[in-house]
């Protein structure tokens, strides 16, 4: 690239990050429009700033990028009577500006996410609940060509019972969950379906610690295949399930806990299984009105394309404080050990299973009034795994991203 169009474009960044400075993470709440008994309201988020690794591609072949968001979102509410309806939405419009190297301006795009939820008899012992998420992703990652386009939305439906006094609930629901990728991905055996149904129980011993035990089943499959060298991929059917059981809840008045165990297993058409405990533990302790911390730990599984299977275990810490009502500081960490499954196919350059993930992130928040806020908000990220793609490439890789915003919400 020419040096003078290579300057010409580190002037226009540095002036857009100056302008988006006037530029998101929690909306600030206005009152809204009052439509009816129904409340209408708008908001629009301007982002600006620097993406280290656009296509989170091994540091060696990383680009930079700046890069701009804009996002406007509108949400409808109806008060709890005989029946509250609630939906919201928000488009996320992405620009790269080509900075480093033009081609990141293909990169471009739009996302959307949208949420409906619809509860008759909210306030009764008898409560039933229809609920959708949508989103609409556009993630690059190394081991895709080109962009990691794909649609999922999750549609269910719940019945809930609270017996007179509230001190027990029970929760029973099934969703139906896919996710599709983009034709022109050549990622179609990554299409998954699945029939989800759910168990959930909580019977408040005290006024504010419960026993809580949770289970749920992912009956999911691939209806796609794909060659790789003349070997057929096809992935692996799975009818997960997952039980635990625990407490939450207040163990004085500032220190709260959420104690979780129990198990999980895949239960693969194919392949070896994730057999083994789950669980969650959580300590927050609250050291007046305005601070929080967090320190946690997670075990886990999620399906995987091409291994079946990954099992997480993961330590976080969050700690968040507000300054003088106005000023909100976030920090959050937090390490994983992600341990996957034996390769589908041993034969397609598929090598490895172990990734161990750093993430380290913060924001400042300034709200200048109930409508407006503006802050920066900082995301560091580094994977470093021993696996490697269908083409045997390492997918390693370390992101930095940096952002400026201002949110608008009434």
């Amino acid at each position: 690239m020419p040096i003078g169009n290579w300057t010409n474009k580190i002037y226009t960044t540095i002036l857009f990050v100056v302008m988006v400075v006037v530029g998101t993470s929690s909306w600030a709440q206005g009152n809204g429009l009052l439509i009816g008994e129904t409340r209408l309201h708008l908001g629009l988020g301007l982002e600006g700033g620097y993406d280290t690794n656009v296509r989170y591609l091994p540091d060696k072949y990383a680009l930079s990028d700046a890069q701009m968001n804009i996002k406007p979102r509108i949400e409808l509410k109806t008060p709890e009577k005989a029946v509250s309806f609630e939906i919201d939405g928000t488009l996320n419009i992405i620009k790269y500006f080509g900075v480093e190297d033009e081609s990141t301006v293909d990169n471009s795009t739009l996302n959307a996410d949208a949420n409906l939820n619809l509860t008759f008899n909210p306030k009764g012992q008898l409560k039933f609940v229809i609920s959708d998420i949508f989103s609409r992703n556009n993630d690059p990652r190394s081991d895709a060509i080109g962009n990691f386009n794909r649609t999922s939305n999750s549609a269910g439906a719940s019945i809930g019972y609270t017996p007179s006094g509230g001190a027990f609930e029970l929760n029973l629901g099934y969703n139906f969950y896919f996710d599709l990728y983009d034709k022109d991905t050549g990622l179609e055996y990554m299409d998954a379906i699945a029939h989800q149904p759910e168990l959930k129980i909580k019977w408040k011993f005290f006024t504010k610690t419960a026993l809580v035990i949770d289970s749920s089943m992912d009956i999911r499959s691939y209806p796609n295949s794909t060659t790789v060298n003349n070997v057929t991929i096809q992935n692996q059917d799975q009818m997960g399930i997952r039980a635990t059981a625990g407490l939450m809840g207040l163990m004085t008045p500032r220190l709260s806990t959420t104690i979780k165990a129990g198990y999980g297993d895949t239960l693969s058409s194919k392949g070896d299984n994730y057999r083994s405990v789950i669980g969650k533990f959580e300590l927050t302790y609250d050291f007046n009105i305005q601070s929080r911390t967090s320190l946690g730990y997670i075990r886990d599984f999620q399906p995987a394309s091409l291994y079946g299977y990954y099992g997480i275990d993961k330590i976080y810490a969050k700690f968040s404080y507000l300054f003088g009502g106005r000023l909100q500081l976030d920090l959050e960490g937090a390490f994983s050990y992600e341990l996957f499954g034996k390769p589908l196919v041993e034969d397609a350059n598929l090598k490895g299973n172990t990734d161990l993930v750093f993430e380290l992130g913060g924001s400042i928040e300034f709200m200048i009034n109930k409508l407006l806020t503006i802050g920066i908000r900082e995301r560091y990220l580094v994977r470093n795994s021993n696996r490697r793609d269908i083409g045997n490439e390492d997918i390693s890789y370390s992101k930095n991203l940096s952002i400026l915003f201002i949110k608008f919400y009434y």
